[in-house]
């Protein structure tokens, strides 16, 4: 038997704050969902402007408690949203799926109701890069 445990990533890791990692998992049990929503209730409490990394499933499925949750609170708190999140940033390796990000990306950033810039790159590195030219935009 092996010692090896696995663990399911962090759902928001702020350890390079100000540039936070979101991981979406494929499912959020009805038990998990308060703790989720509760880091992201954190995350805008803090006041304070950060980049948002983001890997995962697009959204979780057969995940109806935290999905009511998580998409009410997107539309109660657009205006956080716009004053705390200089902008978000899907990392997506497989090309054929980035393009459909990008694209996705195009037709939100077109609808006019996007709280903040989204963008797509293929690595961790490109978006940290991102995430600091972001952040720069905000200093006086």
């Amino acid at each position: 038997m092996s010692d090896f445990i696995a663990t399911q990533p962090t759902f928001l890791d702020t350890q390079a704050w100000p540039v936070v990692f979101l991981h979406m998992p494929e499912q959020v049990s009805d038990t998990e969902s308060a703790a989720y929503m509760a880091q992201i209730h954190q995350l805008y409490a803090r006041q304070e402007r950060f980049v948002l990394c983001m890997t995962g499933a697009d959204l979780p499925h057969r995940s109806p408690v935290f999905m009511n949750a998580y998409l009410q609170w997107t539309r109660d708190n657009i205006g956080l949203q716009q004053q705390y999140c200089a902008g978000a940033i899907r990392i997506e390796n497989d090309e054929v799926t980035r393009e459909k990000y990008i694209q996705w990306a195009d037709n939100w950033a077109q609808s006019g109701q996007a709280p903040y810039a989204y963008y797509v790159v293929a690595t961790p590195l490109e978006a940290q890069a991102l995430a600091i030219t972001l952040l720069d935009r905000d200093k006086p």
